[in-house]
C-alpha cells in the first residue's frame, strides 16, 4: 500500500495480530506500549507483557506510566509516525 503525503509517496506496511488483552487499565495501558514497541523497535518485554499485567513490580509499575506518558500516541502522530486515515485503514482494530 503506499499514500501521498504532501509532495512524498511512501510506502506504508500494515501489520497486527489477533489477541485478548486482559480486562485490566494497566494491561491495556501495556498492550498499547506493546504495539508501540513493534513500530519503535523496543526490546524490554518487562513493560509491555500485558498478559501478566498483574506481576509487576511497584517499580515497574511507574515504569509502565512514565514509558506511556513517553510514548503518548500525540507524539508519534505529529512526527508523522501514526497516520490517522480511515482511507488507510483495513478491518482491524490494532494496525499499526
Amino acid at each position: 500500500m503506499s499514500a501521498t503525503l504532501g509532495m512524498k509517496n511512501i510506502k506504508i506496511k500494515a501489520f497486527g495480530t489477533t489477541t485478548t488483552v486482559p480486562n485490566n487499565a494497566i494491561a491495556k495501558l501495556m498492550y498499547y506500549l506493546d504495539c508501540v514497541a513493534a513500530v519503535v523497535d523496543y526490546k524490554d518485554r518487562t513493560l509491555t507483557d500485558y498478559q501478566n499485567y498483574d506481576e509487576l513490580s511497584g517499580e515497574e509499575l511507574v515504569a509502565v506510566y512514565q514509558l506511556a506518558k513517553l510514548m503518548n500516541p500525540s507524539i508519534f502522530i505529529n512526527a508523522g509516525i501514526f497516520i490517522v486515515d480511515q482511507k488507510l485503514l483495513l478491518d482491524s482494530n490494532n494496525q499499526f
